[in-house]
């Protein structure tokens, strides 16, 4: 009987531990419009991972991988995991840049890889 308690409140402590170990991904705030028809809002979260690397995640959990390739005046901006191609839309201003991966759209800090699509 104490076996059957011990393991059920092992089970217990074990599932609630589960939630813990999810957190927020870490970055700088910047407008997305996640679906067809949506409205740009500033909820997702830009996560540098160094290089030319960096994902986009949604405030739903779901996310996106990107990859800036090329030098100079032919900078691109192409999925990181081959997940669709990825529509480089307006400069936004001087310092973002919109771009566009099926139905979701980003408004990237890009600095000077705008210059490449003026």
């Amino acid at each position: 009987m104490s076996l059957r308690i011990f393991s059920l409140y092992f089970a217990l402590i074990m599932l609630g531990g589960c939630g813990l170990q999810s957190s927020a991904p870490q970055g700088d705030l910047i407008e997305c419009a996640i679906g067809p028809g949506a409205q740009f809002s500033k909820v997702c979260t830009l996560e540098t991972l160094g290089g030319d690397d960096f994902v986009i995640h949604h405030p739903d959990g779901g996310f996106r991988r990107f990859v800036w390739s090329g030098t100079g005046g032919e900078r691109a901006i192409g999925s990181a995991i081959g997940a669709g191609e990825v529509e480089i839309l307006t400069p936004v201003s001087p310092s973002h840049i919109e771009f566009a991966l099926d139905n979701d759209r980003y408004r990237y800090p890009a600095g000077e890889a705008v210059a490449a699509y003026e």
